[in-house]
């Protein structure tokens, strides 16, 4: 039925101070106060249970019976092999320091009886007493009762994450302990976990496409669907490294005390077109330990519902310089006459595009800068910025019938279109060979190029 633990210095004193109060009364009569609000002194333990019989005296022993029962569980031995003759007999367990302190007798028109005892016992000696495996296990059980007390408490402060962390190491206690104990089972600390989960939505509202925004966690649950304060997200998206492999970045937020995030991004690597996908901040080694010990299934449709909760938000990120830049790229042969094909552009435009930006290059029309400038602004050219690129071979070597080397040229020159007047100029001369035609080796050099261009002009991208 019922028992309390009191280790506290304070003393709830006894509303009577005798020792043994045996009471009878009819079915019409309520239960006394101590049956459901017991005081016990400092340093006791209460032991209160029901037994029910066709007399007076079998009901008493049967709620004596049930009252050992209980009482050895907790000790982990047979208390009521050790105690009922005692406990029966004289009203005491003298190992225990223990004694019946209250008992109420209900009779019913049926003839049958139900009796409550008060059973009070000294809490040091009921430790010395209690076995190190049920110390351990009361010890497992007082922790899972504070997890779930805490997560109770940060759900009310609208900490819906903490709360759910809470509850998952809660649930990792009664796993690891194989608690069956009322409110503290797998299946009912996951009912919980999944209640604190089932209403969160992540959202972000970003700038125009940018993936600069701010990101909050809410709770779709009540006519607000209030902000969740102090909730870790984590937030991955594509970069292109060095080497212009794809990886992936991953930083961790919290929303702190507005329930709100400011994400800027700051990584000139990012891919222009890509996706930021935001999910919930949690220790996933919790997880995993409760996947490993837990019954094959039982967390199948709390991941699935975890997995559902993260979203991926696309953007078009085009970066400030980037919005008020055109560039031009025009190809010369051996002799400077602008040649049809356009190798190093489409070079150019495929490395940038494998990188995921968006900005792409336009062939150049003109003999020389000042005329490709000019022709830019004549077909309605108005960006603030415009880039030239001129890639011009600039020798060939023929090393025999069927090989050719060929040198190409390049200049990359910035221009403010307003005035025409020179923003930078930088040159750079490249080489390649083993092509069995002059064509061919034209080609894969002007391509060559143009991918080495694309590369050395993302830093400024």
């Amino acid at each position: 039925m019922k028992k309390i633990f009191i280790f506290f210095l304070f003393v709830l004193l006894l509303s009577s101070c005798q020792s043994f109060n045996n009471l009878s009364f009819s079915e019409n009569e309520e239960l006394p106060y101590w049956v459901s609000n017991p005081r016990v002194r400092s340093g006791r333990i209460a032991y209160i249970n029901e037994g029910s019989g066709a007399s007076e005296e079998e009901a008493r022993l049967n709620a004596l019976e049930n009252s050992l029962l209980e009482m050895g569980d907790d000790l982990g031995l047979d208390a009521y092999a050790l105690y009922f003759r005692e406990l029966g007999t004289s009203g005491e367990i003298r190992e225990l320091d223990g004694r019946i302190t209250n008992t109420y007798t209900r009779s019913y028109a049926s003839g049958r009886y139900s009796c409550y005892v008060m059973i009070d016992i000294s809490a040091d000696l009921f430790d010395s007493m209690q076995s190190p495996e049920t110390r351990r296990e009361e010890e497992v059980e007082q922790s899972i009762t504070e997890l779930l007390e805490e997560a109770r408490n940060y759900y009310m402060q609208n900490r819906d994450v903490d709360a759910l962390n809470s509850t998952l190491n809660a649930l990792l206690l009664s796993l690891e302990n194989n608690i069956e104990t009322q409110g503290h089972s797998a299946n009912e600390i996951l009912e919980l976990s999944t209640y604190y989960l089932e209403p969160l939505e992540i959202r972000y509202k970003q700038e125009k496409g940018s993936i600069d925004g701010e990101i909050t966690l809410r709770r779709k649950r009540g006519l607000l669907y209030p902000l969740v304060y102090y909730a870790d997200l984590k937030g991955t998206y594509a970069i292109r490294n060095n080497d212009k492999r794809i990886s992936y970045e991953t930083i961790e937020f919290n929303t702190a005390e507005s329930g709100r995030y400011y994400f800027h991004n700051t990584n000139n690597y990012i891919l222009q077109n890509g996706d930021l996908t935001i999910s919930l901040g949690f220790d996933r080694s919790v997880l995993d330990r409760i996947s490993e010990i837990a019954e094959p299934g039982l967390l199948d449709e709390f991941e699935a519902l975890l997995e559902s909760k993260t979203a991926s938000f696309s953007y078009m990120e085009t970066r400030g310089a980037l919005r008020d830049v055109d560039i031009l790229i025009s190809e010369y042969d051996i002799h400077g006459a602008i040649m049809e094909s356009v190798n190093a552009l489409e070079a150019f435009n495929a490395e940038l595009e494998d990188s995921g930006y968006l900005i792409r290059a336009e062939e150049g029309i003109g003999d020389d800068d000042d005329e490709i400038l000019a022709s830019y602004k004549a077909n309605g050219g108005s960006k603030p910025t415009l880039i030239i690129i001129r890639v011009g071979v600039a020798d060939v070597v023929e090393k025999g019938d069927e090989e050719f080397l060929v040198y190409v040229e390049s200049t990359v020159n910035g221009y403010d279109t307003a005035t025409g007047g020179q923003l930078f100029s930088n040159d750079y001369q490249e080489a390649t060979a083993g092509a069995s035609t002059y064509d061919e080796a034209v080609a894969e050099a002007c391509t060559l190029c143009g991918s080495i261009l694309a590369s050395a002009s993302m830093i400024f991208f």
